[in-house]
């Protein structure tokens, strides 16, 4: 980089550099009033958690200086990604007045504790959703701190689609892609932090970044490819069954970018891989020191699945080799007593499991692989069980017709449409050589069915990146269609306009 460059580069981003580390450093008093430890107990944790929020707050302030404050704000995108963010902040900020009752609970409460001695409690919900928490604390040291933070981003991301879709067909069709950020189901997720939501918002965020650029004819530089390089890898390792990203990624960008035609194509694969294996570095330490809480985090799908499985076929003539492996954690009596009371209410979740018996690593461990047994052995029995399981995450919003607007809010809350539009998508994508696309609906798909595979409860957020990209490719072509009605319709408009002023 030559001297005229770096000038260059100070003097546009002067502001963001200047502002972003001064914030930075506010955040050194501000982490004070939420710390339960010093920095030195953690001091892996610490480093990283400031080093992200350096580059995060330096990003969110050339965004409010190109969007609001810079001379040519008229002329940067940044002002359209903003403007077109209001509406949905507003929005989900009413949304969470009236329902959120501002109080943290169940694992938004242990994420907060854990935070708050710089715990990133990797081994159980991976390092991002505790790195996310650390960090928001060190912006806003209040326990809703990370929710006002989630707000400000789901936010933006609608902006930032509703704002590229616009310079594709014009703003009048684009707020057509409004209507996936108010949904009723992504507004309840807009109000949480936890790990579901935020990730699912981070995964639009790539795929609308990847499908926007590739419509445009965007090419693919340096800084881009480091930034979404490292979104793949943090969507990889956030959560377990995102790992087909490390292969399908790459497929993205290379179709998005069309890089099967460039020169140096092992270049950006090797900054590729590169970036992943730095975003998976905390999560393997973590899996390293943690080694018995890692290896127990399939308890409640084993409870689960026990559970259910005996209401779809499992008999205990089929377990009698895992019954001594079992009873040592969770009596069969218990599993019977739950089915007698909950029946398919147990789907909601592994409630079994809060009759266990007291039990020391060693029992639990061998609970967990006695269970894994039995699904090996049985896989159809586990199968139609967790296909049921996957039918109550819609069958639980119930539509009561007599109130129409509660009806349509329960029926955009049904899993099953969103996932059946991947599919569908998915085979016209196929037909019509829409590359892209397609192997965006294999992402998604790869992603159902290791859901299915794998849930421990029947929670529709497991489903949000379905849920996410069904809606958002639906609503992308209602979009085009709208827009060429636009288009054609203008077109006719002036036709007729000048055959009047020709004939008169």
């Amino acid at each position: 980089m030559n001297k005229r460059t770096f000038l260059r580069l100070w003097e546009e981003n002067r502001f963001a550099l200047i502002a972003g580390t001064l914030h930075w450093l506010a955040t050194f008093f501000l982490e004070r009033l939420f710390l339960a430890v010093s920095p030195l107990a953690e001091p892996v944790n610490y480093c990283l958690c400031k080093l992200i929020l350096l580059f995060a707050l330096i990003g969110f302030w050339r965004l409010i200086w190109r969007g609001l404050l810079s001379p040519s704000r008229r002329e940067n995108p940044e002002r359209a990604y903003l403007l077109a963010a209001l509406p949905c902040l507003l929005i989900l900020i009413a949304w969470l007045l009236r329902y959120h009752s501002f109080v943290l609970v169940s694992d938004e409460l242990n994420l907060y504790e854990r935070a708050t001695r710089l715990d990133s409690f990797a081994y159980w919900f991976c390092y991002p959703s505790g790195y996310y928490w650390i960090c928001g604390l060190m912006l806003i040291p209040h326990p809703m701190g990370p929710t006002f933070i989630k707000l400000l981003l789901q936010s933006l991301v609608a902006g930032y689609c509703t704002a590229r879709q616009a310079r594709l067909t014009g703003w009048r069709s684009a707020w057509l892609i409004y209507v996936l950020f108010l949904l009723p189901f992504v507004l309840d997720q807009g109000i949480s932090a936890h790990r579901l939501p935020t990730y699912g918002m981070l995964y639009l965020f790539l795929l609308a970044r990847l499908y926007y650029d590739h419509r445009e004819g965007v090419s693919l530089r340096l800084p881009a490819l480091l930034l979404l390089s490292a979104v793949t890898g943090v969507l990889a390792i956030w959560r377990s069954e995102g790992i087909y990203l490390v292969p399908l990624g790459a497929i993205w960008l290379a179709v998005a970018y069309r890089l099967c035609r460039e020169k140096g194509l092992w270049r950006k694969a090797v900054i590729y891989l590169l970036v992943l294996a730095l975003t998976a570095l905390p999560q393997l330490k973590a899996y390293t020191d943690s080694e018995a809480g890692v290896s127990l985090r399939t308890k409640p799908l084993c409870g689960y699945a026990l559970c259910n499985m005996f209401r779809n076929g499992l008999t205990e003539d089929m377990i009698a080799a895992e019954r001594e492996d079992i009873e040592g954690y969770l009596k069969l009596e218990t599993i019977r007593r739950y089915n007698d009371e909950y029946g398919d209410g147990n789907y909601q979740g592994a409630m079994v499991m809060y009759a266990v018996e007291d039990a020391d690593y060693d029992a639990q461990r061998r609970f967990c692989d006695a269970v894994k047994r039995i699904i090996l052995k049985h896989p159809l029995i586990y199968l139609r069980s967790q296909w049921n399981a996957w039918r109550y995450t819609s069958a639980q919003y119930t539509a009561n017709f007599s109130h129409p607007l509660s009806a349509l809010a329960n029926l955009t809350r049904r899993q099953w449409l969103p996932s059946v539009l991947v599919l569908q998508f998915a085979v016209i994508a196929l037909l019509r050589r829409r590359w892209l696309v397609f192997w965006f609906c294999c992402g998604g798909l790869a992603n159902w069915v290791l859901v299915y595979l794998l849930m421990p409860a029947a929670y529709a957020k497991y489903f949000y990146v379905d849920y996410l990209m069904g809606w958002f490719l639906l609503l992308c072509q209602l979009c085009e269609l709208l827009g060429r009605k636009t288009r054609l319709f203008a077109k006719q408009s002036n036709s007729r306009r000048i055959g009047g002023v020709c004939s008169e």
